[in-house]
């Protein structure tokens, strides 16, 4: 929070204090991923989106999904590394986006699936 209101930096020191909490950190940090961030004069996404990278904790699924419908262009790449670093976990959430957005809307979502390296009968 006090990051993204600019008064403390995203540096090495914010990130080791999240990154060395590790899944104790999870909890905390998804419930202000999914918080309504475009009040603060910080955009924290990618940030928030790149520590959840690097944790790989299936609980950031939400906020994936939240970036893929509000911020896909802008960290698309991104967004495939996450799904992929999760596998299997994500398959089923990735699905389910698919069938709520559409075809049309979700059409990225194929190559996501198909990027997991996971088999599956529902992604042939």
């Amino acid at each position: 929070s006090a990051a993204a209101r600019g008064l403390a930096g995203v540096d090495h020191r914010l990130l080791h204090r999240v990154l060395d909490r590790g899944e104790e950190s999870v909890p905390e940090l998804v419930r202000f991923a999914l918080e309504d961030l475009s009040d603060y004069p910080v955009d924290l996404e990618p940030d928030l989106l790149n520590i959840f990278r690097a944790l790989r904790t299936p609980e950031a699924i939400p906020f994936c999904h939240k970036l893929f419908r509000t911020r896909r262009s802008d960290v698309a790449d991104e967004l495939t590394l996450a799904y992929q670093g999760l596998g299997a976990a994500s398959l089923v959430p990735l699905v389910e986006l698919y069938r709520e957005l559409g075809e049309q809307a979700g059409f990225e979502i194929p190559f996501m699936l198909a990027s997991l390296g996971v088999k599956d009968p529902r992604i042939n």
